[in-house]
């Protein structure tokens, strides 16, 4: 399953303005394709995907999960130390 659509602008830049106005620029990337958009916010990790609206969400929920994949190692940087 290919991936969808990202903005154009470097990584370091995507990280900036996600980081400074996340919302204003989820609405902007969520216009590129959908309301399903890729950000890659750092060049040394995986480029993640977002959902905008809970239609697309319970859409991409309802499908066969062999297509989907969320890997545990990956959810390390949401831990608390």
């Amino acid at each position: 399953m290919p991936l969808p659509k990202e903005p154009k602008t470097p990584a370091t830049l995507q990280m900036l303005r996600w980081v400074f106005g996340p919302m204003p620029y989820m609405e902007e990337c969520a216009k590129i394709d959908s309301h399903v958009f890729t950000l890659k916010l750092q060049n040394n990790l995986l480029p993640l995907v977002f959902i905008h609206t809970p239609e697309v969400m319970q859409h991409f929920l309802s499908k066969d999960t062999k297509e989907l994949g969320a890997p545990g190692e990956l959810n390390n940087i949401f831990e608390i130390y």
